[in-house]
């Protein structure tokens, strides 16, 4: 410590105050300082360690994540094209079924009225027959599909029009 103004300086400054302290003392002071020195060091490689333990954990995490977005990316987009190639196949049978009725009509001739009876089509059974339906996508379509149906089919009676 600095002596402060009016205080003595040089050896008198030295008699007055304490001693030294042992060199043993000083020893053991400093090696306390060195072990609390030592402590805080491997605490900071403990915190490192752990950060970089967490930062690769994360970044497994986020690529765990990142592969099953993909993958469920990839099974979307699979439903989708099924989805679009069943539309599809909706709407040609759709036509096919409206090019059906159509030619049916056209083919009646001029003696035919109300009082001949109509054309059967084939059988409820038929439109019945047991399909292997493997998801819930196809089974509403097929439900949507017989809906649509029987709405032809009603608005075709209501008109006097057998839809064959």
């Amino acid at each position: 410590m600095l002596p402060r103004d009016g205080e003595p300086t040089g050896a008198a400054w030295l008699d007055e105050r304490e001693s030294p302290p042992e060199p043993s003392a000083v020893a053991a002071s400093l090696e306390r300082i060195r072990t609390g020195v030592h402590r805080w060091l491997d605490r900071v490689d403990e915190l490192a360690a752990a950060a970089v333990e967490a930062a690769l954990s994360a970044e497994k995490s986020r690529a765990a994540l990142q592969a099953e977005l993909e993958r469920r990316e990839r099974e979307w987009a699979e439903q989708l094209r099924a989805l679009e190639h069943d539309r599809l196949r909706l709407a040609e049978a759709w036509e096919q079924l409206e090019r059906e009725q159509v030619a049916a009509l056209s083919a009646g001739r001029p003696g035919d009225g109300p009082d001949r009876a109509p054309r059967q089509g084939p059988s409820p059974e038929y439109y019945r027959r047991p399909v292997e339906l493997d998801d819930s996508v196809d089974r509403t379509i097929v439900r949507q599909f017989e809906a649509l149906r029987k709405d032809v089919r009603r608005a075709a009676e209501s008109r006097g029009v057998s839809p064959g």
